[in-house]
This record gives C-alpha cells, sequence and structure tokens, in this order.
C-alpha cells in the first residue's frame, strides 16, 4: 500500500505488476485507476459498479475481479529482486518528477544499472539508424561540448545515432540511459550487448515491459514517448524524413519539452527530417553543445569550466578487424560485397563486425554503405 514517503511495500508492487497486465487497460487507464482509487490495491477490492464507473472494457473487469495475473506478477517481482532490477511506480519517491503530469505516462517502469533518471538535466539525442559519418561526429561533437554541462545522455540503444550518442557519453565519462522497446532480460539488437554492459556502470537501461516481452515494432513507439517524456531536451542528431526519431520529436513538443535538429545538407536524405523540423519551426537549429546549454539556460558546472574535448580511444584491432583494414588499406573504399569477397567473412558477421569498427572509429561509413580507414 502507498504511504505518505512515496514508499510502497512487496503486495502493492505485485498489484501493481498484474494491473499492467490486464488486458484492455493500456497506460491511460492505469493511470486514470490509479487516480480514482489511490493505489492498486484499491483497484482490486473495488466493486463491479464502481470500475464500470472508470469505463473500462467488461473483460478488463473480469480479470480485475477474477485476480488473473497474480502468479505471473508474483513471478515477476521474484525476477527483478533476483536480476537487481529496480522497479519504479507512479507516485514512489524516485519517480522521474518531469513525467509527473504526462497524460500517457508510464504506470511503472524497470530500471537496471545506476539510477540518474532524477538528473535535473537529461539530453536524448535520436536520429536514424541509416546514420552517415556526420551523423556519428554530431554525436561525438555535440556530447563532448556538453561536458562541462554534466547531463545525462539519453537514446533508445537501436543502430545508427542511438548507440553513437552511447558511446559518445562512456567516452566522455557521461552517463547514458538506453530506453527499451522490450524487457529487461535481452539486448536488441544483439550487437549492443557489450555497450549495454558498460553503460550499466554510470547510468542503466529502461523498461517498462515485464520479463519476457520480445522486441515487437508496436513496442517502440511506446518507447519513444518515455524518450520524449524523460529528456529535458529532445535532440536530433541526423533524421530523414520519416522514422521513429520523428515520432519522438512530435512527442517531446506535445509534451511541451524543448526540441533541437541538426541541421544537414539540402540533397542529404537523412538530414531531410532534421531540416524540416528547423524550416517549420517545430526545432531549435543545433549547431554545438552550447546552442543545447544556452536553449535550457544552463550554467556550467564550476569544476568543469574551459575547453573540453572529446577523448579518443585507442582500440586494438581482433583478427578479423585486422583482415578488414588490412583490405581497406591495399584497395581502398569498398562496400560490403567486395568486403566479403575480399576478405573472406560472411555477410552476417561482417554486418557486425563493421558496426563494431564503426563504433571502435576504426572505419567510416560513406552514403551507400561504402567503408573506408578513418
Amino acid at each position: 500500500m502507498k504511504d505518505l514517503t512515496g514508499v510502497i511495500d512487496d503486495q502493492e508492487r505485485i498489484y501493481r505488476i498484474a494491473l499492467t497486465l490486464v488486458e484492455g487497460l493500456g497506460v491511460k487507464k492505469c493511470l486514470e485507476l490509479f487516480e480514482r482509487f489511490k493505489s492498486a490495491a484499491e483497484v482490486y477490492e473495488a466493486s463491479v459498479a464502481e470500475l464500470e464507473h472508470v469505463n473500462i472494457p467488461e473483460k478488463s473487469i473480469t480479470e480485475i475481479i477474477n485476480r488473473n495475473h497474480f502468479d505471473r506478477a508474483e513471478l515477476e517481482l521474484d525476477y527483478i529482486s533476483r536480476n537487481g532490477i529496480r522497479m519504479v511506480s507512479l507516485g514512489e519517491k524516485d519517480y522521474p518528477p518531469q513525467l509527473n503530469g504526462l497524460s500517457d505516462a508510464p504506470f511503472l517502469f524497470f530500471y537496471k544499472g545506476e539510477y540518474v533518471l532524477q538528473h535535473e538535466r537529461i539530453v536524448s539525442i535520436v536520429g536514424t539508424r541509416n546514420a552517415s559519418s556526420y551523423g556519428r561526429r554530431v554525436c561525438q561533437e555535440l556530447v563532448s561540448q556538453l561536458v562541462p554541462y554534466q547531463p545525462v545522455i539519453l537514446s533508445g540503444l537501436a543502430y545508427g545515432i542511438d548507440c553513437y550518442a552511447h558511446q559518445a557519453a562512456l567516452d566522455n565519462n557521461l552517463p547514458t540511459v538506453g530506453v527499451l522497446g522490450h524487457s529487461l532480460d535481452r539486448i536488441y539488437p544483439a550487437a549492443h550487448t557489450k555497450l549495454a554492459q558498460k553503460m550499466l556502470d554510470s547510468g542503466g537501461l529502461v523498461s517498462e515491459f515485464v520479463s519476457g516481452t520480445v522486441p515487437d515494432r508496436f513496442n517502440f513507439p511506446m518507447r519513444n514517448r518515455i524518450i520524449a517524456g524523460l529528456a529535458h531536451i529532445t535532440i536530433l542528431a541526423e533524421a530523414g524524413d520519416k522514422g521513429g526519431a520523428l515520432i519522438t520529436a512530435n512527442i517531446a513538443e506535445s509534451y511541451d519539452r524543448d526540441v533541437g535538429a541538426v541541421p544537414g545538407g539540402i540533397f542529404d536524405e537523412f538530414s531531410a527530417g532534421c531540416n524540416r523540423l528547423i524550416r517549420t519551426n517545430h526545432a531549435a537549429i543545433i549547431r554545438s553543445g552550447e546552442d543545447i546549454a544556452e536553449a535550457l539556460e544552463w550554467e556550467q558546472i564550476e569544476e568543469f569550466s574551459g575547453t573540453i574535448k572529446s577523448k579518443k580511444r585507442i582500440h586494438e584491432a581482433n583478427p578479423q578487424e585486422s583482415v578488414i583494414n588490412e583490405f581497406l588499406h591495399h584497395n581502398g573504399p569498398a562496400n560490403m560485397d567486395r568486403l566479403a569477397e575480399g576478405t573472406g567473412i560472411n555477410l552476417s558477421s561482417l554486418s557486425l563486425i563493421l558496426l563494431q569498427m564503426e563504433m571502435k572509429e576504426m572505419i567510416t561509413a560513406l552514403p551507400g554503405k561504402i567503408y573506408k580507414i578513418a
């Protein structure tokens, strides 16, 4: 049961998890029920007539009255306890204040890592999965220039801009958090498993999905609203005219949050979305980390005053990376087919290796998926 200190016991946690599993409720109805009854336990004590006043489906009422999902909720509570996962829900003292009042705020979510979601400076950096070398450089420069302001860097752990933003944060010793479109018992894409593990040391991973939830495409728009809701400003580093980054920007604007976009070339397909948002005054033009700080009226943290340069990590190549590096050195830029033929590495493995080499700044991706030595 909820108490005056914003702390709930395990029984209330079970009630809350069970409530999120009721078919036909959804986030908004969970919030409405909580607002009316003040706790999930009280929802389960309510009569059919009382529940009907909230205008929820008959099937949902039946599941609540019959207390379906309690066994599953107990298993989930046991799972998160055994795996060092924190559950945070509406009304608790750890619930991020920037989510309070949003009509579709997560009723509860799960968090693994060092908890930084109550930080007063959170910047989300999102964009295309098909990020170019320009988009990667944008992430590196913006994040390194934000070091004097010590924000948390938030994104979605996807390919492209998301992973570049997370990696740039790690390179600059800034906390970074990934919001997932699946449960915390897996990482998608699997190629980002090592990156996710590193993030746990100074940031973490967020999900509102119970264990066993796969990365279904319908989950990602839900994920995007959490990114928009947690951040004090959402930045599109490189984005085409369609896609999840544009959805996140639109949601952030609907929350009356700051939105910024980095301009790109007029012929660049994956800057078209950024350029349009700037042109239509739906995003402020962002050319540096200082532009972000100025938009939010941030002052530098005193101990970080002065010029901060991004640290470039030195990475030792593994055997497969050495083969690719050697091929590019002797043959010049090449696409994946040519690399596969020249190195003997199959295409499915090559895609992952090239991504890892990009993140290590060993190679650069050119338009048309052509790679060269960085």
